[in-house]
């Protein structure tokens, strides 16, 4: 028996890491780091004023003085007044520091109003020191400097960050996108109404929401009219749901006449078409008319065909994964071969035997090929 710590390495084992994509800074919130991000700016920008007051040479100050006001510097100021010799110039937080001046003395400290007040001819300031309440060019950040970390979950905070030293995208990762798909004849949707020996749908609500908190995007399939689930990339086919109508008339159009299977299910509630020639990106098309199937049995029905088509594609391709599986799979190839040659013949009265004989066979490859199956189709999704 394997531990969890064993059983968790294998699960991960089988995880790649998804493409980035570059991203506005306000957006993708959840999503992780691509690329470590230098700074492009240093932060602060500029030396500027770390308080409201006033902005002084500090050789001035000595023993306290009264120096002549000779301007004001608001934040966002495009220029400013030098300060000279027994001068000083009002300043806000945030403002660049005029020329000239070396210290900043908050307003609190002199004997003037603050505030959006008229500006005096003269203030009187206590002594203070060169550099105080000043915050200096790149003192907290110098362009070149590593400033967030890939890997790193992207956050406001981190975006905040980014937007400081100069960025206005940044490469996440793609979010991982998951199917949650719960099958059983037995269940019904959350909130819908119970009938005999049918019970609610909790299991999809559970998976869907973790893998939500986790930072995946999720599609909780309803199986609705026109739905293809992506899961049938991996396993070398097109499928799609549609209820029995004129419109199924138009879907056929792109099936090759010449190549299609006719399949009764579930006690005619579906028929499975299937066209066993390959479309252009070399998917089989299957398409499910559903004349009264419930939504469960919409899923059980998909999953079984995922699962059929998965096998019979990787037996019958000639993948050189599926030679490498097992001294088995000749025999389990012909096998599929001879059931799928059975279904275009007896499509309509055996179609219900037909798949669970492939279902039975399918499960026998399973059991030697359960980790190289999912590798691969695993890539099948991503460059499907």
């Amino acid at each position: 028996m394997l531990s969890v710590e064993e059983y968790l390495g294998r699960v991960l084992s089988l995880a790649s890491v998804l493409p980035a994509e570059e991203c506005p800074i306000g957006t993708g919130f959840g999503r992780v780091l691509a690329a470590d991000l230098t700074a492009r700016l240093p932060v602060p920008a500029f030396d500027n004023s770390a308080m409201d007051g006033f902005a002084v040479r500090a050789a001035d100050t000595v023993g306290g003085a009264r120096l002549r006001i000779v301007g004001d510097v608001p934040a966002g100021a495009d220029s400013a007044p030098p300060v000279g010799r027994g001068e000083a110039v009002r300043i806000m937080t945030g403002a660049p520091l005029p020329r000239g001046a070396d210290a900043v003395v908050p307003v609190e400290d002199t004997d003037q109003e603050p505030g959006d007040v008229p500006l005096s001819a003269a203030v009187s300031v206590p002594a203070t020191t060169p550099g105080k309440h000043v915050r200096y060019r790149g003192e907290d950040v110098t362009p070149g400097q590593a400033t967030l970390r890939r890997g790193q979950r992207w956050t406001p905070a981190a975006a905040a960050a980014a937007a400081s030293v100069g960025y206005g995208t940044v490469p996440l990762h793609r979010r991982p996108s998951v199917a949650v798909v719960a099958t059983g004849s037995e269940l019904v949707p959350a909130g819908g109404t119970l009938g005999f020996g049918q019970i609610p749908d909790s299991n999809s609500v559970l998976v869907a929401g973790l893998v939500e908190q986790f930072g995946g995007e999720v599609a909780i399939h309803p199986f609705g009219d026109g739905f293809s689930p992506p899961g049938s990339l991996m396993s070398g086919i097109r499928l799609e749901i549609r209820r029995d109508g004129p419109e199924i008339e138009a879907a056929m159009e792109l099936f090759d006449l010449t190549s299609l299977c006719y399949s009764d299910v579930k006690n005619g509630q579906a028929t499975v078409i299937t066209d066993f020639r390959q479309d252009g990106d070399g998917l089989t098309r299957i398409l499910v008319v559903d004349r009264s199937l419930s939504e469960a049995g919409r899923g059980a029905l998909v999953q079984r065909l995922l699962d059929i088509e998965t096998y019979r594609t990787l037996a019958m391709m000639g993948l050189p994964l599926a030679q490498s599986l097992s001294p088995e799979i000749r025999r389990i190839e012909d096998a599929l071969t001879g059931i799928t040659n059975a279904m275009k013949q007896h499509a309509r009265e055996k179609a219900d035997e037909l798949l669970s004989e492939i279902t039975r066979l399918a499960a026998e490859l399973e059991a030697n090929a359960a980790l190289s199956l999912y590798r691969f189709g695993a890539s099948r999704a991503y460059y499907g």
